[in-house]
């Protein structure tokens, strides 16, 4: 069950970010690059004021340098949607350098965007095993999301653009914010949305952990939006 922030039905997003590392072995027709141009490119004729952009890359190095672009963009206080499909492990990322990007390098500039955003980050791992970028929050720093949707898994190139393509065509031209899109769009995929809220809140059940001090751990890891 997917736990509400307070006030997350108004969450529309204002930006879509997509980054994109190619794999000429995969069918084209059913990559990111296909996804945002039959969908969320168009967004402009329904929204003039959402924001995207599709990033190829091929390397780590130029998928660290995207991600720091994206946080040096005006996206105070917005709702912003970043969509990663690279290939996925347990230990993190790799692009077609095949140089591991590993979560924690990835967490340091997320936490940057989420930042920056007012804790308004919605991260999209379209990947395999991208829900291990969550399993180990670091509660001595601040978020590197507000929600994440990702899966424990591997999975299937089709399957992830089955469900990616009833995903955006649902945020594209129906507007409804993203917790209604994703269930939605989820059906039986292996893919799961997670806000910060429910992360902490697993972690504490399974510690013990009292309400008061869990309340806290939440309040502090999210900072005041």
């Amino acid at each position: 069950m997917i736990k509400r922030d307070k006030g997350m039905d108004k969450y529309k997003i204002n930006n879509i970010y997509i980054i994109d590392c190619i794999d000429k072995r995969e069918a084209q027709s059913k990559g990111a690059k296909s996804l945002y141009d039959d969908i969320v490119s168009k967004v402009k004729y329904v929204d003039s004021n959402v924001e995207t952009g599709y990033f190829s890359i091929n390397s780590k190095k130029q998928f660290l340098e995207t991600l720091i672009a994206i946080e040096k963009k005006e996206i105070e206080n917005k709702n912003v949607l970043v969509h990663v499909y690279l290939h996925g492990s347990e230990e993190g990322l790799f692009a077609n350098d095949n140089k591991l990007i590993a979560w924690d390098e990835i967490k340091d500039i997320t936490r940057k965007i989420n930042i920056k955003t007012g804790n308004k980050l919605f991260l999209v791992l379209a990947s395999c095993y991208g829900s291990y970028f969550e399993s180990k929050p670091d509660l001595s720093k601040k978020a590197p999301f507000n929600s994440i949707i990702s899966s424990r898994y591997e999975e299937k190139t089709e399957n992830i653009y089955n469900l990616f393509e009833n995903f955006y065509n649902s945020l594209v031209l129906e507007q409804k914010d993203i917790v209604k899109v994703y269930l939605k769009a989820k059906k039986e995929s292996n893919f799961y949305f997670k806000n910060v809220n429910t992360i902490i809140q697993t972690i504490g059940e399974k510690n013990n952990i009292s309400n008061s001090i869990l309340d806290n751990l939440i309040k502090d890891y999210r900072f005041n939006e």
